[in-house]
């Protein structure tokens, strides 16, 4: 699946895309085997936002770029550090959910040789427990304590962020071809089970940024390295991949502490079904290799 890069806002709740206005239709086309996801320029004219991150978008040397692993074009995964002294911890980087966790030493996870796990004991800067919180994702579920630590993202150090340490888990998170060692939510405080800010607007809360602001490139090629691979910035976007130069803005519904954009048609193969006929909310997820629609969308 292949998504258009996407600036992110972490406030207010507004998502922009490279080359869409207003999301009039979602084209699922298919191209040799493999499907192309596309958000179509909308006639209709928008008046310009009055967004407080716009007056950054100038320059892109102020941005933190954390590389991403892209495993088959299916899940994205960088690197994040934890603690004091900092241990690193390779997580997906995703849209579809508000936390942040990674795998605790008291779980099963601290068995697998290819997992690497939290033990609050190895840190000076770990606060808590601070409570308990479980989630439940789309596939799975996992659980565990609440703590507050220091997180470095892209270079940046946030303090007494929270987190959780998961003790326990449903199978899927254990993937020995494709291991990950927990999930860094980047949707809002709405949705969260540990109820907190993401990272990226904590950064901004602690000063540490001027505005609340990332954006993904996803390269589309598992081989591709450097420039030509995926990655996550902190900050304002890479123009380089900014199509026309042009960044267009659609606003988000963010009543359900998500990312949910306004959708009016869905065309596959360029044939219209009939969904969303009285308008629909999409949501993009980083996080998932998915295309996902009610069951009754499905069966027509």
């Amino acid at each position: 699946i292949w998504l258009p890069s996407l600036l992110l806002l972490a406030a207010p709740p507004t998502i922009v895309s490279r080359d869409a206005i207003d999301l009039e239709s979602l084209h699922l086309p298919i191209h040799g085997g493999r499907l192309r996801l596309e958000i179509e320029r909308s006639h209709k004219k928008m008046k310009p936002l009055a967004l407080p991150s716009v007056q950054l978008l100038a320059g892109q040397n102020d941005s933190h770029e954390i590389m991403m692993d892209d495993y088959r074009t299916m899940s994205y995964k960088g690197p994040i550090h934890i603690g004091t002294p900092p241990k690193q911890f390779d997580v997906i980087f995703d849209t579809g959910s508000s936390d942040l966790w990674v795998f605790s030493s008291m779980s099963k996870a601290n068995t697998k040789d290819y997992l690497h796990t939290y033990n609050p004991r190895m840190s000076s800067t770990y606060h808590g427990p601070t409570g308990t919180f479980e989630i439940r994702y789309g596939i799975g579920r996992c659980g565990g304590n609440v703590l507050k630590e220091s997180v470095k993202l892209g270079g940046i150090d946030v303090n007494h962020q929270t987190m959780g340490q998961v003790t326990y888990y449903s199978a899927n998170f254990d993937t020995k071809d494709n291991p990950s060692d927990g999930i860094m939510g980047l949707a809002f405080r709405g949705a969260s089970k540990t109820n907190t800010h993401n990272v990226v607007m904590n950064m901004k809360l602690q000063g540490l940024i001027p505005n609340a602001t990332f954006s993904f490139i996803l390269g589309g090629d598992p081989d591709s390295v450097g420039r030509d691979g995926s990655f996550l910035l902190i900050g304002p976007p890479d123009y380089d991949y900014v199509y026309n130069n042009t960044i267009s803005y659609v606003k988000t519904s963010g009543s359900d502490g998500m990312w949910s954009v306004p959708m009016k048609t869905i065309l596959v193969d360029g044939k219209a079904y009939g969904f969303c006929t009285t308008g629909c909310f999409a949501l993009p997820d980083t996080g998932t290799s998915l295309i996902v629609v009610p069951n009754d969308y499905w069966h027509e």
